[in-house]
């Protein structure tokens, strides 16, 4: 009973968070792997970083997956925000429009 009372809600509560950590950078691979994907990626932080820092979202999530100062099942819900995406989609779309020129 030691065990299941005292240890098994934090072990519990970090085989939760690995899933979400595992989700998240499998996404990161994706867009490492991909040479748009990265340099659009970089474009946006390298955008935020000139804005305020509480609309970092994107800079805000790589760092705190590699730092390791967030948990993952905090990180995830800002992975949603549908302006980073847009951010991101804005990039992805002029990377290819200029390669295509």
């Amino acid at each position: 009973m030691y065990f299941q009372e005292d240890y098994y809600p934090v072990y519990h509560s970090i085989i939760i968070d690995n899933r979400y950590g595992r989700f998240l950078f499998t996404v990161t691979d994706v867009y490492r792997k991909n040479k748009t994907l990265t340099e659009g990626m970089l474009r946006v932080v390298r955008k935020e970083q000139h804005g305020p820092a509480d609309q970092r979202v994107l800079s805000s999530i790589l760092w705190n997956m590699f730092t390791g100062n967030e948990r993952y099942k905090n990180i995830f819900p800002k992975a949603l925000d549908i302006r980073m995406h847009g951010n991101l989609l804005r990039e992805f779309s002029q990377i290819l429009t200029r390669r295509a020129s």
